[in-house]
């Protein structure tokens, strides 16, 4: 099925794979641990695709982002989310900051992007194949741990 850019099926399907991040996102932060360095990590690897479902959620996704290149509309719920998730990483970062978990120097909305970036490199790394799964959080960890106090 051809969905046409701009189209109620094209808009609402972005909304779609937007909403099912969110949950993903909820689902498995939803350790019970909400706060410092821990959440931080739970959230980065919710939005890797390292299960089959994750994986097409997000190749749908990529499609989409193609799209968007193109569609105002499309770009705007892409940018919308990113700064919600963003916005959700740099509160978490700034409350490990002052509590003392990650190093005092930080800004928590550059961290937010670089993080969110890495995250989006690495979970096309892992799409292509050229890093497992394992291998992709062992990278996440290691930029956790270069942001702790020490």
């Amino acid at each position: 099925m051809t969905v046409a850019t701009g189209s109620p099926a094209s808009t609402g399907a972005s909304s779609e794979i937007q909403r099912r991040n969110e949950g993903r996102v909820e689902t498995r932060v939803a350790t019970g641990v909400t706060t410092g360095p821990p959440s931080v990590r739970a959230t980065l690897l919710a939005l890797l695709p390292v299960d089959e479902r994750s994986r097409t959620e997000a190749l749908v996704a990529n499609a989409f982002l193609l799209r968007s290149l193109k569609d105002p509309e499309i770009a705007e719920r892409f940018r919308a989310g990113h700064a919600q998730l963003r916005d959700l990483l740099a509160s978490v970062i700034a409350s490990a900051r002052a509590a003392g978990e990650f190093a005092a120097d930080l800004d928590p909305v550059r961290e937010a992007d670089l993080l969110l970036a890495l995250v989006g490199g690495l979970g096309d790394e892992g799409l292509l194949g050229h890093l497992t799964a394992e291998e992709v959080t062992a990278l996440i960890d290691h930029q956790l741990s270069r942001l702790a106090a020490g």
